[in-house]
């Protein structure tokens, strides 16, 4: 996994108030393999010799909360420190899905009360 510069500290995961309106990540099959070059994570689909997808350090931070149980607010907030209410997932997640990474119902359902 990538690591956090020795300068920074323990990362905290942040206090998001959850609202019904939040937007759960979808439950990625993360059977991949990745490496890590260039200021970017080269990703492709485990055992398959085909398309791969480039992403950034944070890019493949956040598809590491596809969980089917994180919000895309809980995931940007504790990825890029804030939570910038325009879903900065819905991207990456668009980028995912055309290619050969799959994403499976979630496991678990998440209750907000």
């Amino acid at each position: 996994m990538l690591a956090l510069p020795e300068s920074e500290t323990q990362a905290v995961w942040p206090l998001v108030e959850p609202r019904l309106t939040d937007t759960v990540l979808p439950y990625l099959d993360f059977d991949v393999d990745f490496l890590l070059a260039d200021e970017a994570v080269i990703v492709g689909r485990l055992n398959a010799f085909g398309e791969t997808l480039r992403l950034s350090t944070r890019e493949f931070a956040l598809a590491s909360f596809c969980d089917g149980v994180t919000t895309a607010r809980e995931a940007e907030a504790f990825v890029f420190g804030y939570s910038s209410g325009t879903n900065l997932a819905d991207g990456l997640i668009s980028r995912i899905m055309a290619t050969n990474l799959n994403f499976r119902r979630a496991l678990a359902a998440r209750v907000v009360v």
